[in-house]
């Protein structure tokens, strides 16, 4: 017989070896029953010969369905107190009494002394009867534990490449026009950036004719006139007058020079088409999807830890002219009169990544 303690805590054990010979089923029952008759069991700090003994600890083993029930249970299998050398004593009736529980719900035995149940589970290994005292996990620490199996699981997982593959996308004409207006929108932060040295009062007074000029005059390149994309550009403008420190060095960056970084990554393009819709009674706008980086040598878990991924619920690149909001990274634009994109306004796929990444900054 062989005594093991899962997730050793304040259990150490001395126990005996009963070798079996193959055997029927009552006859195994037989040899658990000799098992748990001959079972020594010492309590202590630590295992091993340098362990301090729990002496005169009160014990017992109980039937019961879970651990809080185990703990709360008041009709015994077996109780008592350790010697002073941290010892369980059984007696013969009693060790019966645990074997006859057993019987009849195998899963069900507890050993409790303190505020530490452990489950009694009987198994065997080749010719040998293993009895081990087993510490429930607690739901939190699955919890941990089954996230970081999967985590690691999925950084051995190479992401499918289908993940930011859209069949049917005429993906050169969309880069194309992107890395066109990729090339406008840089120019016009530049201009932005000189215009915001030159006037470092901007913003300073709410609503000021300053504010409302530089809104009219910047990104006249790459950001449409519209109402939506006003704001955008306020956005874009408030975010080079602020840099917050915060706590411990860090510092939290404005959405609008977070932004301005996504838009210009160099490995920014559209992997995908959505549609066209209408807006402000005049403006037709097409939703593009996007992605940020180069994602060819991702695994699983990289796509998953993504901020531009993780903002999103269950983030899945939709079909080809499938106009599915709240999902994937994309951004809106309309057309000129001469065909190139405009950029329409900030959509509300973009808001909630850039919201989820200046909760990261400030947590």
């Amino acid at each position: 017989m062989i005594f093991r303690a899962s997730q050793f805590l304040r259990l150490a054990l001395l126990c005996c070896l009963l070798w079996l010979t193959p055997a029927l089923a009552d006859e195994n029952d037989v040899a658990v029953k000799q098992a748990l008759s001959k079972w020594r069991l010492v309590l202590q700090d630590v295992p091993g010969e340098y362990g301090i003994p729990y002496s005169n600890a009160f014990w017992r083993f109980v039937r019961a369905e879970s651990e809080l029930d185990a703990l709360a249970e008041k009709d015994f299998l077996a109780s008592g107190r350790t010697t002073a050398k941290g010892e369980v004593m059984l007696s013969k009736a009693e060790s019966g009494r645990i074997f006859s529980a057993w019987q009849q719900s195998k899963d069900q035995i507890w050993f409790v002394e303190g505020s530490q149940p452990r489950r009694l589970q009987i198994s065997q290994e080749g010719q040998k009867v293993v009895l081990d005292l087993v510490r429930e996990e607690p739901a939190y620490e699955k919890k941990e534990r089954l996230a970081r199996e999967a985590a690691a699981k999925n950084r051995a997982t190479p992401l499918p490449v289908s993940t930011y593959t859209q069949v049917g996308f005429p993906a050169k004409q969309f880069v194309d026009d992107f890395r066109d207006w990729q090339q406008r929108f840089q120019q016009d932060v530049v201009q932005a950036n000189a215009y915001v040295r030159q006037h470092p009062t901007l913003y300073q007074q709410a609503d000021s004719p300053e504010d409302e000029a530089a809104v009219t005059q910047l990104y006249l390149q790459s950001i449409a006139p519209s109402t939506k994309g006003n704001y955008l550009k306020q956005m874009l403008l408030a975010g080079k007058m602020s840099s917050r420190p915060a706590t411990d060095g860090t510092v939290v960056i404005p959405s609008g020079v977070m932004f301005e970084k996504l838009m210009l990554e160099a490995e920014a393009k559209p992997v995908g088409y959505g549609g066209e819709f209408e807006d402000d009674g005049k403006y037709k706008v097409s939703l593009i999807y996007m992605q940020f980086s180069d994602m060819k040598d991702w695994s699983v878990q990289d796509f998953n830890e993504n901020a531009a991924f993780a903002a999103f619920k269950v983030p899945k690149l939709p079909a080809y002219q499938s106009l599915i909001r709240d999902q994937w990274p994309a951004l809106v634009f309309t057309r000129e009169a001469s065909g190139r994109l405009m950029l329409y306004g900030n959509s509300r796929e973009m808001a909630t990544i850039l919201n989820y990444l200046f909760s990261l900054s400030i947590s």
